[in-house]
């Protein structure tokens, strides 16, 4: 039998911020605010469209996606008043949407291989965030927050029209999400 097709796509985002906020007074008030945004939305795409042929005779097809957002945030700050009002705020925000989609369409076309067919779709966010804050003084407020909304999609599809088909020795289709904080 013939050979191999395939399709691989592969994105991978690294975040490292580091904000770091101080102030002091001797008397009267004094105000840190620290705020990181990380804002994500992504699609990434891998595929074989089979429209105006048909893939026979092939021994493996392989379609691959693969996403990785690894974020590493620290927030540090101090707000210090010796005679007088301090007042700190702390913020780590992060938004991610991504899609993460693999497919093989036959369409109304046929689709023969002797060996593996294989559709995987994978998607890993990592998420270090570390917050810190002290606020200091005659009266002292201090917050910190950290708000994450992780909203991703992981599709791996085998596709056809009412008279495609797709034949194979083996077939995998899996899609895999980890989220680690």
């Amino acid at each position: 039998q013939g050979g191999s097709v395939s399709s691989f796509a592969k994105q991978s985002t690294n975040v490292n911020n580091n904000a770091y906020a101080g102030g002091a007074v001797g008397a009267g008030a004094n105000a840190v605010i620290n705020t990181v945004v990380n804002s994500f939305e992504n699609n990434l795409l891998s595929y074989i469209d089979i429209d105006n042929t048909s893939l026979d005779g092939v021994s493996t097809v392989s379609v691959a996606a693969d996403s990785d957002e690894n974020l590493r945030n620290t927030n540090i700050g101090v707000s210090v008043a010796e005679l007088g009002a301090s007042i700190g705020s702390n913020t780590i925000v992060n938004y991610i949407e991504n899609t993460t989609k693999a497919y093989i369409d036959a369409k109304g076309k046929s689709m023969n291989a002797s060996g593996q067919v294989s559709v995987t779709a994978n998607d890993q966010v990592l998420v270090d965030n570390k917050l810190g804050l002290l606020a200091a003084g005659t009266e002292a407020v201090g917050a910190s927050v950290n708000v994450n909304v992780i909203n991703n999609a992981v599709i791996a599809e085998l596709l056809t029209a009412q008279d495609g088909q797709i034949n194979a020795g083996n077939v995998e289709v899996l899609a895999d999400s980890v989220i680690g904080m």
